[in-house]
């Protein structure tokens, strides 16, 4: 009787470390990418956190919410992936292949090629005229970031004089850090194209966020997003009424009043409102907006924060 309660404790064991994912996929991570539109910088951004751990192909995941938001877009575009790690191997399922493929090796030693798509279609660009991914590791280094040692792999498009990958992971050296993932010229943490699908419209990284503290980027807009705690007492309170609002609220904007940003309580981005040529008093749209409790954060022409309240939409 001992001998089955101890190999059933050893069974649940296991299965709670198969489902347990190490620093980089925690549920407490968040990254962002800016947006450069048209003729405008930073006019939104690529967001990523982490969701629920699944079990796909037998083998446990975690699902990775990307989702863009930019001046153009009345509401957030949202894809969903599914990564995991094994050890310093970051792997990415791919549904169109159903199998999982090498995203990113943190043990990588330079000379070594990850080979993500190459003759099966596994998701990148158009099945039909799918181009190769193929990355060639340049060389190897390491960082310090806080109390911790991070491995830095440089990167570079692969290319063998006749053939050349459709994809990397950034430009100038496509450097990727070991927890963080992708940064620099990076427009995400899978991986891009070489070529630019809409002229004057790319992006960048910008951050990377635990229990929305800033680990490693940009420290402004939305990098500095804060906790309603530490954001009173720091910065003003804006006058917004009604609160909570229906379809809209009124605010008085002081002067450099730039970008107006709602967050979610756990400092997820839900919607940017441009208030470049708004006036002092001015109506704020609330469409695109689910009923519940946001943040709303002001920020000026230098990417600061200067004003900050609490609001309910119904």
């Amino acid at each position: 009787m001992k001998t089955k309660s101890l190999s059933f404790l050893i069974l649940l064991c296991t299965a709670a470390a198969a489902q347990a994912q190490p620093a980089m996929l925690s549920e407490d991570n968040q990254w962002y990418y800016y947006i450069d539109c048209l003729s405008t910088p930073d006019c939104g951004y690529i967001h990523y956190s982490i969701g629920q751990d699944t079990l796909t192909n037998n083998l446990w995941g975690r699902v990775v919410y990307e989702n863009t938001l930019y001046e153009m877009a009345t509401e957030l575009q949202t894809e969903v992936h599914i990564l995991r790690q094994s050890n310093d191997t970051v792997f990415r399922y791919s549904p169109e292949a159903e199998v999982w493929h090498i995203l990113y090796d943190f043990g990588a030693q330079p000379g070594d090629i990850w080979n993500i798509q190459t003759e099966t279609y596994m998701g990148y660009g158009d099945e039909e005229e799918s181009d190769l991914f193929k990355v060639s590791v340049d060389s190897v280094d390491q960082i310090i970031i806080g109390q911790n040692t991070h491995r830095v792999i440089y990167t570079s498009t692969w290319n063998d004089g006749v053939t050349a990958s459709g994809y990397n992971f950034g430009y100038n050296g496509g450097r990727i850090i070991e927890g963080i993932g992708p940064v620099d010229e990076a427009i995400g943490l899978t991986g891009q194209s070489i070529y630019q699908s809409l002229p004057n419209f790319s992006a960048r990284f910008a951050c990377f966020l635990t229990n929305g503290e800033l680990i490693w980027g940009s420290d402004i807009s939305p990098c500095n997003a804060l906790s309603v705690e530490r954001l009173e007492g720091s910065i003003a309170e804006l006058p917004i009424y009604p609160n909570p609002a229906f379809d809209s609220f009124q605010i008085d904007l002081p002067e450099k009043s730039a970008v107006l940003q709602f967050y979610t309580t756990d400092h997820k981005l839900q919607k940017l409102v441009d208030l470049n040529g708004k006036s002092q008093q001015t109506t704020i749209p609330l469409e695109g907006l689910t009923p519940g409790f946001y943040i709303i954060r002001l920020i000026d022409q230098d990417g600061r924060a200067i004003g900050y309240n609490k609001f309910v939409k119904l």
